[in-house]
């Protein structure tokens, strides 16, 4: 979840160029320091999740860790009504009637 977090703030760091201006990191400091971050980091992760992955019984607990920390994050942000995404059971519609 970091490693893409990273990926994703280097991302966004380039799309507020436009917004900021290239020089200026006032505003975007977190995604300043991920677009600073070497781009082979994610593919270091990479290989390190693949060599470990490899060992009998990891990749269920990697895919259970996994599931563990977004269903955690769903949960903290449903806990806002601001930022609860939707749901099948209550779509966006719904909520934007009630706004």
């Amino acid at each position: 979840m970091v490693e893409g977090s990273l990926l994703g703030g280097r991302i966004l760091n380039r799309k507020l160029d436009s917004l900021f201006g290239e020089d200026n990191n006032e505003g975007r400091i977190f995604f300043s320091w991920c677009a600073a971050q070497d781009a082979r980091r994610w593919t270091r992760f990479c290989e390190v999740l693949e060599r470990r992955g490899a060992t009998a019984g990891v990749v269920e607990g990697i895919v259970d860790a996994a599931n563990q920390i977004f269903a955690s994050m769903l949960a903290w942000l449903k806990a806002d009504e601001a930022m609860a995404f939707p749901t099948p059971d209550r779509p966006l519609s719904s909520r934007a009637a009630n706004a």
